[in-house]
C-alpha cells in the first residue's frame, strides 16, 4: 500500500522505523459514503468502516478500519452520527460504534431484524433513529 520506491537518500520508508508515521495516508479511492463523528471522518467502501486520524479528517492510516461482520455477505448502506454513537446500517441489520478512540471503540448490534437500504434515509430526532429498511 505504501510507496517503497527510491526516496533520494537510499532510505526506504520501511527502513525509517518508529520515527516515521504512515497514519497520514490519503483516503482510499473506493470510499463511497462518509460522515464526521467525534472529530473523525468515518467512511465506508461498503465492506469495511474506515476512520481518519483525530481532528485530521483527510488522513487515513493503512490499518485504520473496522470490519463490520464481513462473513454475513451483506453490504454497508448507511452511516449516521447520532450523539455519542455512529450508526452503521447494513442491508440485513443495524450496528453502532461507541467510543472516541480506537483503543475504546466498541461495536454492537443495534437491530438484528431490520436493515438499511439508503444512506440518505437515515435521520434522527432526539434519541430516535429513522431509516428506510425492511
Amino acid at each position: 500500500m505504501y510507496d517503497t520506491t527510491y526516496t533520494g537518500d537510499n532510505t526506504l520508508p520501511a527502513d525509517m522505523g518508529d520515527s516515521v508515521s504512515f497514519d497520514n495516508g490519503v483516503p482510499l479511492t473506493t470510499l463511497e459514503i462518509g460522515v464526521i463523528h467525534v472529530d473523525r471522518h468515518f467512511a465506508t467502501d461498503r465492506k469495511d468502516l474506515w476512520y481518519s486520524e483525530f481532528l485530521n479528517p483527510e488522513a487515513f492510516g493503512a490499518e485504520s478500519f473496522i470490519s463490520i461482520d464481513p462473513e454475513d455477505g451483506f453490504v454497508i448502506r448507511g452511516l449516521h452520527s447520532m450523539r455519542s454513537r455512529l450508526v452503521i446500517g447494513k442491508t440485513n441489520k443495524m450496528w453502532y460504534l461507541a467510543g472516541n478512540h480506537p483503543s475504546n471503540f466498541r461495536l454492537d448490534i443495534m437491530d438484528a431484524e431490520h436493515g438499511c437500504h439508503s444512506h440518505n434515509s437515515m435521520q434522527s430526532v432526539d434519541d430516535t433513529l429513522f431509516w428506510l429498511g425492511t
